[in-house]
Parts: C-alpha cells; sequence; structure tokens
C-alpha cells in the first residue's frame, strides 16, 4: 500500500498541469544565461519551448467545428 490518497494524486495532477512547459521553459533560460551563450544552440530550444505552448494553448481553446453541408 503507497499510502497516497485521492487527494494527493489529484494534487499531483493539478501540479502537473500547471507547469505544462516548465522543462522546456528552463532549458531555454539556463541557454540563454550560460556564460558560453550561443544564439544557434538555444534556438532549438526556443523552437520547442514555442511548440509545446502553441500545443497547450490550442489545447484549451480547441473548438470543434461543424460541418454545414449544403
Amino acid at each position: 500500500m503507497s499510502g497516497e490518497t485521492t487527494k494527493d494524486t489529484a494534487d499531483k495532477k493539478k501540479e502537473k498541469t500547471c507547469f505544462e512547459c516548465a522543462e522546456e521553459a528552463a532549458a531555454l533560460l539556463n541557454c540563454v544565461t550560460d556564460k558560453k551563450y550561443n544564439e544557434m544552440r538555444c534556438l532549438p530550444l526556443l523552437k520547442k519551448l514555442r511548440a509545446c505552448v502553441e500545443n497547450k494553448v490550442s489545447a484549451l481553446f480547441y473548438v470543434p467545428q461543424k460541418s454545414f453541408d449544403v
């Protein structure tokens, strides 16, 4: 028995959803603040963060399109 309650599980799920792109953001921040900053090395990290954010936003505001057959 793990001792984890339903509330603990719900709290962990809530915490996970609050920081959806945190790993990508941290990686980019670490890259741009590095003493050996190299824009070309950081660019893929920026693209990865942008893709993560776009995916999360589109999931939040997804509106199914209705087909209007004439």
